[in-house]
């Protein structure tokens, strides 16, 4: 009866530290230089680089317009006018 009990008990450990074991693994890391091991993924890479940062600066000149007019939204029709005196810049 021990001895069931003691096989129980190292097949139990044994299939923990299989477990423990399975999650210890290393996982295989790609090398990113073979990614760009040929002329033609770099110039691709390179085109892509571009294509986002036109995007991004396209979204900060949108930005930039959106602020605007918001400010002109907000602004009072007396900020907006000059009110020119007929007597201005006449000598008596």
């Amino acid at each position: 009866m021990a001895n069931v009990r003691n096989l129980d008990q190292i097949n139990a450990q044994a299939t923990k530290l299989d477990e423990i074991k399975a999650k210890k693994q290393k996982v295989a890391v790609p090398d990113g230089n073979k990614m760009f091991a040929n002329i033609e993924t770099i110039v691709a890479a390179k085109e892509e680089q571009a294509r986002r940062q036109k995007l991004v600066e396209s979204r900060e000149l949108a930005a930039e317009a959106r602020k605007t007019a918001n400010e002109v939204i907000n602004m009072t029709i007396d900020q907006m006018t000059t009110v020119f005196s007929q007597f201005e810049g006449v000598d008596s």
